[in-house]
């Protein structure tokens, strides 16, 4: 057994939650740059003193020829998180980028189009990105909760 077959052994053996009495509350929220997200966010940086991981996927799909919605997102991210931690009070946050057109380099070199069409898979909804990584965050960070714009998971 390696180091890290022994890790999840332990970690599966002693829990992954600890004691709630503890540690301090928190949650995961996504931000995505837009009002909805926003607004939670700042609803939970005055109305809990819980910790929170706020976390921004940059996701390039198949939107805006032009203009891609994930640059506008990000700008938007990287006026409001200074913003909030200076007007409110100081939080975790992180980023990530998943580019969906990569599902297509997925296919096997015996692929071919009657088989299985691919079109389906190059249209997963941004919901589905959200909630994968949002899980894994509050396994990761020991969440309580999860914010998905409006959206609240308890992880209970």
């Amino acid at each position: 057994m390696n180091l890290f077959e022994r890790r999840i052994e332990s970690f599966n053996k002693h829990g992954s939650r600890g004691s709630k009495f503890l540690r301090k509350e928190s949650s995961v929220l996504m931000l995505s740059g837009g009002i909805d997200s926003v607004s939670v966010l700042k609803r939970i940086l005055l109305e809990t003193d819980e910790s929170l991981y706020v976390h921004h996927i940059h996701l390039k799909n198949n939107e805006g020829a032009e203009y891609e919605r994930y640059k506008k997102e990000s700008e938007a991210v990287r006026k409001i998180v200074p913003y909030m931690k200076k007007t409110f009070r100081n939080f975790n946050y992180t980023e990530s980028t998943i580019d969906v057109k990569q599902i297509d380099q997925l296919k096997p070199d015996y692929y071919e189009e009657e088989d299985f069409s691919l079109i389906d898979l190059q249209f997963v909804p941004d919901q589905i990105y959200y909630y994968f990584i949002a899980g894994l965050l509050a396994k990761i960070s020991i969440s309580d909760k999860i914010y998905i714009g409006t959206c609240v998971e308890d992880m209970e």
